[in-house]
């Protein structure tokens, strides 16, 4: 299913995310499912600091990285100590985040197009592209 009837399907979307999810929908027609179990639990400003540095990142290896602008102006709306959770998804072609709040309300999402697509993402990742590669390499062996 693409990601809005994935979103959908599983968090409530206010008009203004509706409309976020429908732009990325329109740049990955793929289905998305979710990653794994995990639920990773940080506050609107820790989230906040991660994007930025993952966009830093994304933006000096001309990596596409869709939702952030998006994302980070709903982050900004948010208290900075507000607890959020965030899940990974993927589908063939992208990996993806996606926070939401203790109400399952979808907050945005940000989705990169992948460049190793058989690479998996490490646990406790920093967003850095060393450690994919460390934790890939180490896996093949």
């Amino acid at each position: 299913m693409n990601i809005l009837d994935f979103l959908q399907q599983n968090f409530h979307l206010a008009d203004a995310e509706t409309k976020s999810a429908q732009l990325l929908k329109n740049s990955a027609t793929e289905s998305f499912v979710f990653k794994n179990a995990y639920i990773i639990k940080k506050t609107s400003d820790a989230y906040k600091k991660e994007l930025t540095i993952q966009k830093e990142i994304a933006n000096t290896t001309s990596s596409e990285m869709l939702g952030f602008e998006e994302l980070t102006s709903s982050l900004s709306n948010i208290a900075p100590d507000a607890i959020l959770s965030m899940r990974f998804i993927n589908s063939t072609s992208w990996d993806g985040r996606i926070f939401y709040d203790e109400k399952n309300t979808f907050i945005g999402a940000i989705i990169g197009k992948k460049k190793n697509k058989n690479w998996e993402t490490p646990p406790n990742w920093d967003g850095s592209e060393e450690m994919l590669r460390t934790y890939n390499a180490q896996k093949d062996t």
